[in-house]
């Protein structure tokens, strides 16, 4: 969410103050935290998509009966399509 919204959200958390060094120092202290946090989970959904990506390949489609693992892709396709409007799965 952007500035807006979330002084929407949460209007006390957004209160102007006089900040010093010590303030000032823990906010970067924050921040440089933040951006670590999300330089991992960015990481960690690039795994996950790919290992997705994997458990997607259609490798054993024509086996009969149907493998666990075509059962579960495609479930998990109709699933996608059901919750998630802007996925690429079509």
């Amino acid at each position: 969410p952007d500035s807006d919204l979330l002084k929407q959200i949460i209007p006390d958390g957004w209160a102007r103050k006089k900040l010093n060094l010590n303030d000032v120092e823990r906010d970067l202290s924050c921040l440089s935290a933040c951006r670590k946090l999300k330089d991992d989970l960015n990481s960690l959904e690039n795994i996950q998509i790919e290992i997705l990506k994997l458990l997607l390949t259609p490798s054993d489609v024509l086996q009969h009966p149907p493998s666990s693992k075509f059962l579960f892709i495609t479930k998990f396709r109709l699933f996608l399509k059901e919750n998630l409007s802007d996925s690429p799965v079509k």
